[in-house]
């Protein structure tokens, strides 16, 4: 049996005492919390969840909160008197602490108490940065622990569980805790943006939203079908294709590497050489505008000198649309639909094709023979 003393925060009138009893395999946990000289009592295990780069971290499962409803109600009254320029959130409540708020649960995680947020830090799920791109705050001078916080909804505020006490909004320094100006910042990985589709006349420049600190960062990318234009360190790149004739897929690789070299975190980025990105087939309806006769997909088919419209539907938002036909005049036309007049002949090709425009990148999206039909006056 391990006994130890589980530090919820630093207000006298509410301490905690847990012990954890190993039964085989399992791990059981018997906690006591105090609320002015009242003990209370939560039941609960041992388990572990996982980082985004898959460390696991050790937490307890509670399956009773030791508060009542009524102390419940005492708890925050105690903070609302006693923290007036904090903005209260949610109940107080034994079942999780700051760090598995901050860290888990605004990422989607179940509730648990979580004593040791480190390893999402210490494998590179989170990178330290700045303040102004902080997703997940630390504060490590903290007497007998730390604290973690999450940027609030409202500019400049933190929002953070007080330890079994309530959830609150708050400044960066203002508090339960003493030494809350020691603080680091850190986020995921930056993400990688850009125009990815890369051609050799134009060249494309692509960033990173931040350099994250106390690393260097280094761009790869596949050398036989583009080139870089100047450096490939720093928090952004740029590159041309290799040739206007080179056409393929390729990534691009932000490496973020340690003080000794080695690479402890990347973000990836598909990128496309003179080519656009694999689409999906869009959907074709051809109509007679005098009467809304579908003609397509059906098997009506086109008369001579008719006017039709055509939709086009499963397109993206990220290119125009041109349209080219024979034996007949397109008279206005959009990425979704045409409008289009036959001629004597009464059949046409239809081709559609998909236009990057920074580029100018054009592909074949749609190719079709509209034939004509027996059912014209």
């Amino acid at each position: 049996m391990k006994r130890s003393h589980r530090t919820r925060f630093f207000i006298l009138i509410m301490i905690s005492l847990f012990i954890v009893i190993s039964k085989g395999t399992a791990q059981i946990v018997v906690d006591t919390l105090y609320w002015n000289g009242t003990a209370y009592y939560a039941y609960g295990y041992v388990t572990s969840i996982q980082t985004p780069n898959l460390t696991n971290v050790n937490v307890i499962k509670f399956e009773t909160d030791a508060w009542t409803s009524s102390v419940k109600k005492k708890i925050k009254t105690y903070y609302q008197n006693n923290f007036p320029q904090a903005t209260f959130l949610s109940e107080a409540t034994s079942t999780y602490n700051c760090h598995n708020y901050a860290w888990n649960m605004t990422e989607g995680g179940d509730d648990y108490w979580m004593n040791d947020p480190s390893a999402y830090m210490t494998d590179w799920s989170y990178v330290e940065t700045s303040s102004a791109y902080a997703e997940k705050i630390f504060y490590y001078m903290v007497p007998y622990g730390y604290h973690s916080a999450v940027p609030s909804s409202v500019s400049g505020m933190y929002d953070s569980k007080w330890g079994s006490a309530p959830l609150m909004r708050h400044a960066p320094t203002y508090g339960p805790y003493s030494n809350m100006n020691y603080r680091k910042y850190y986020a995921k990985p930056p993400k990688i943006s850009g125009h990815n589709i890369v051609t050799n006349t134009v060249s494309s420049t692509f960033s990173l939203a931040f350099a994250p600190l106390n690393l260097t960062i280094n761009w790869i990318f596949n050398t036989s079908l583009f080139t870089a234009v100047g450096s490939t360190t720093g928090s952004s790149v740029t590159i041309k294709a290799k040739s206007s004739t080179t056409v393929g897929t390729g990534t691009l690789t932000a490496q973020f590497k340690d003080s000794g070299g080695n690479v402890v975190a990347t973000s990836t980025y598909a990128i496309y050489a003179n080519r656009l990105p694999t689409q999906s087939t869009p959907s074709l309806r051809v109509v007679r505008s005098s009467d809304g006769v579908e003609v397509y997909p059906s098997s009506t088919g086109l008369c001579p000198n008719t006017f039709y419209y055509a939709y086009l539907s499963g397109t993206s938002s990220s290119y125009s649309y041109n349209w080219d036909m024979n034996h007949a005049t397109v008279y206005s036309s959009s990425s979704s639909q045409a409008y289009f007049k036959t001629d004597d002949q009464g059949w046409t090709f239809l081709d559609i094709y998909a236009v990057d425009t920074p580029t100018g990148v054009s592909q074949n999206i749609y190719g079709v023979t509209l034939y004509g039909g027996s059912s014209c006056d």
